[in-house]
């Protein structure tokens, strides 16, 4: 039997398992303990209250333990275990049947009684479980039942009919499991995406703006290197080092043409402030200078002489207002831009000694910029 090695083991178990109540036992007088029961009781009436009497494998491993000690059990269900029932015999009831009854008030106790056939003598015994009716829930609850009943018909100590009702009594209702003390959560690090920090910006641009109707559109490459400081996802502050090498631009008048190289630098600082998530918006203010490198020529049938290559610099403010989408280290740009030139630039034709304006390039400039910046 699967069970055989517990045999010296499960009577040691009992002393563990207290009774409810701690009241004076009495003995039985020794022919009781000796001509009594053990030759004249061989069946057992087990009760199965609650939801113990779903458990098919728990009734048939105590079939299997009681019937090798020559007791016969007889299992029926209960929904719920009356006191009368337990102190009380059954009218018309005859002698000679033990009976036990089975209850798991929780999924971590059982509560076991056990009555002599007259209900004179009872045992109580409690069996902590780790998990109910598991695998080895059953086999606690089958070890107690085999040594108790066999302990009750040689005439152990036990209870009397006052004792149990008392112990009824008190155990009325299910036990008060222990509390659950749950564990307190670890002091949590900061979250790195939650602390404002430095971050270097490297990304590349290209912007066009408006110069009027003789100059056109301005465009080209530029570059962008800046820092900012706040939260990854979050406000913070932004500033930039901005150039760019505009594509020449050939303008062609009647009389005379000129071809304007431009190269610009800006230095600008500003806010980013959270739209959304991952989504920022980027303002900047700042200035900066035009490096123009004008380059004149004359049309094949003009008569107007050329005169020399000049370069100058003029100063600039711009404002910026863009959308930034982050993903993860890289940044995707879309700003509108406005520049504000502080110089009065125009281009002017030298005749008869006399100097005409051939036009005046636009002051204020509209543009827009796109860019993919790194972030490290």
């Amino acid at each position: 039997m699967r069970f055989t090695w517990l045999a010296g083991a499960a009577i040691a178990a009992i002393s563990t398992l207290s009774p409810v109540v701690g009241a004076q036992l009495q003995a039985l007088s020794p022919s009781e303990r000796a001509d009594g029961a053990s030759t004249s009781v061989v069946d057992a009436e087990v009760a199965l209250i609650g939801d113990v009497g779903q458990s098919k494998q728990l009734e048939s491993l105590l079939r299997e333990l009681l019937t090798r000690h020559g007791v016969h059990p007889r299992f029926s269900a209960r929904e719920r275990l009356d006191e009368s029932e337990l102190l009380e015999l059954p009218s018309g009831a005859g002698s000679g049947h033990a009976r036990v009854w089975i209850t798991v008030p929780s999924r971590q106790l059982a509560r076991l009684y056990f009555a002599d056939p007259e209900l004179q003598r009872y045992l109580v015994r409690e069996v902590p479980l780790r998990d109910g009716l598991d695998e080895l829930g059953r086999e606690r609850i089958a070890q107690v039942v085999e040594s108790a009943t066999l302990a009750l018909l040689q005439g152990a100590p036990s209870l009397s009919r006052e004792e149990v009702r008392s112990a009824l009594r008190t155990h009325s209702g299910p036990p008060t499991e222990p509390p659950v003390e749950r564990p307190r959560p670890a002091a949590s690090l900061p979250d790195p995406g939650s602390r404002a920090r430095w971050q270097a910006r490297v990304g590349s641009t290209y912007q066009g703006q408006w110069a009027g109707a003789e100059l056109g559109l301005l465009h080209g490459p530029g570059l962008r290197l800046g820092a900012q400081y706040g939260k990854p996802s979050g406000a913070g502050w932004l500033g930039s080092v901005w150039g760019q090498l505009r594509f020449r631009r050939r303008v062609e008048l009647p009389e005379i043409g000129v071809d304007v190289q431009t190269a610009a630098f800006r230095l600008l600082l500003g806010r980013l402030w959270p739209l959304a998530d991952r989504v920022a918006l980027a303002t900047l203010l700042g200035g900066g200078v035009d490096r123009v490198n004008n380059v004149p020529w004359t049309p094949a049938d003009s008569s107007v002489a050329r005169g020399p290559r000049r370069t100058y610099t003029a100063p600039w403010l711009r404002g910026e207002l863009g959308v930034e989408w982050n993903i993860e280290s890289i940044v995707a740009r879309a700003a509108v831009t406005g520049d504000l030139s502080l110089y009065d630039t125009h281009y002017d034709l030298v005749r008869d000694g006399r100097e005409e304006r051939v036009f005046s390039p636009w002051w204020l400039r509209p543009g827009v910029e796109v860019g993919i910046i790194a972030r490290f």
